[in-house]
């Protein structure tokens, strides 16, 4: 199981909505088959460059940082607190650190209805050198782990330079029993319904065979959930231990506390310490992610095609219930988090001229976020996001009309921008360290 195979099962729902189907259908294909390249037929130097579009083979190119938004946004995006009553349990299982400070971002804020394309940061859009390899918009030194597909298809992205160098070591995979049931939920990037993804494990300088959000920050454990039970590895032991048997279960964050999982197709979230008997700590809500001090979901499992839904949070200490996110027109879904835990959210829109329009925000308050790229200036999520130290990077593509397409990562600096940092198709696997 995924955070993301609700949000896939949701998409494969619109097959038989030919209308959102036809919007949709590009970048669930560049999802499908690991990363397509888009591309159209170049109209001229002139117009490509004007757009800031680089990458022709007749055109000299260098990197261009393009405001896609000149116009800020005029009005406040407001989200309600919902302050509902909620009965968490008499002794909560743990004590989790405090919550990060809450510091609203500054500068445009869109508008709380439609796509907010006029508020999106500044883009610094591919370019490429003088071999024809793309040029990284904005200078780290780090190694970026990432993996192409199946297992043994692992390795790292340097830079400076932007050169891929493989890692054998990456041929890893969940033990014959455990892994989790095909179904048409899963969502395996081209490679197989049940293939989930790998994390390279820093800390211990190895690859695990899970997702990112399924390994504890400190790289000390792992959990994964087979058809009836959740497993929960100790990396440096080498040992593991079952838990829940019995369900059929989907793991929605590993933290130094436990485990936190919730049941297929069941309200309420629980949590499996690393010793001791799991307890439910909510009766109630949808959770798609979590963090060490709160999760994130929605108070129903589903809405009908155009009612917007809110992401509601869970704070994991209190108990307590509060409104979070909301887009007129749009449904969102959390799948990620960001550097300071706060919830990456991916809103489609259902509605009239924005059908299938889909944008990235992230979520910072109850009462404000930032939109950081969208469909409707060309640009795809091509896989879930992944934050680190330097912002959040972003498997996408990105096309604009009469010039070339690229797909690749792009990495969001919060107050800065969003940079194109490869044109390398790929999935992450961790942070650039």
């Amino acid at each position: 199981m995924s955070i993301l195979r609700p949000v896939i099962a949701r998409l494969q729902s619109f097959r038989d909505r030919p209308v959102v189907a036809a919007v949709l259908v590009s970048a669930i294909t560049l999802v499908l088959v690991g990363g397509v390249v888009l591309s159209t037929t170049s109209l001229g130097c002139g117009p490509a460059n004007r757009l800031g579009i680089k990458g022709l083979s007749h055109c000299k190119t260098t990197s261009n940082l393009i405001a896609l938004n000149p116009s800020p946004g005029p009005t406040p995006t407001a989200v309600p607190t919902d302050n509902s009553p909620y009965s968490p349990p008499a002794t909560p299982p743990y004590s989790p650190p405090a919550s990060p400070p809450n510091n609203p971002p500054t500068g445009p804020i869109p508008p709380t209805t439609g796509p907010a394309s006029g508020a999106y940061p500044p883009f610094a859009a591919p370019a490429s050198g003088p071999g024809g390899g793309s040029i990284p918009s904005l200078a780290l030194s780090c190694r970026l782990p990432v993996y192409v597909g199946p297992p043994g298809s692992g390795g790292f992205i340097t830079n400076p330079g932007g050169t891929f160098i493989a890692d054998p070591t990456s041929a890893v995979t969940l033990p014959p029993g455990q892994q989790p049931s095909p179904s048409p939920n899963g969502y395996g990037y081209g490679y197989g319904p049940a293939y989930i993804g790998m994390t390279y494990d820093g800390a211990f300088k190895r690859w695990l065979p899970v997702p990112h959000t399924w390994v504890s920050p400190d790289g000390a454990h792992y959990a994964h959930a087979s058809p009836d039970s959740i497993y929960i590895e100790d990396v440096a032991a080498g040992t593991s231990i079952e838990v829940g048997q019995g369900q059929a279960w989907a793991v929605v964050g590993v933290w130094p506390q436990g485990v936190y999982a919730t049941v297929v197709n069941q309200a309420g979230l629980w949590l499996f310490p690393y010793s001791g008997p799991g307890k439910q700590i909510a009766t109630t809500g949808f959770w798609q992610i979590a963090s060490g001090t709160a999760a994130y979901g929605t108070a129903t499992s589903a809405v009908p095609q155009g009612i917007e839904n809110t992401i509601i949070r869970l704070d994991l200490k209190s108990g307590v219930i509060t409104n979070w996110f909301t887009r007129k027109g749009a449904q969102g879904f959390a799948v990620a988090l960001d550097a300071q835990g706060y919830p990456v959210i991916q809103a489609t829109y259902f509605v009239q001229a924005n059908q299938g329009a889909t944008e990235m925000w992230d979520a910072t308050s109850a009462t404000s976020a930032i939109p950081i790229f969208g469909t409707t200036v060309g640009m795809y999520p091509t896989g879930p996001p992944l934050a680190d130290g330097h912002g959040i990077w972003f498997p996408m593509s990105y096309n604009v009309p009469n010039g070339p397409g690229s797909t690749g990562l792009a990495l969001y600096v919060p107050g800065s921008g969003l940079y194109w940092m490869s044109s390398l198709t790929v999935q992450l696997a961790g942070g650039c360290s």
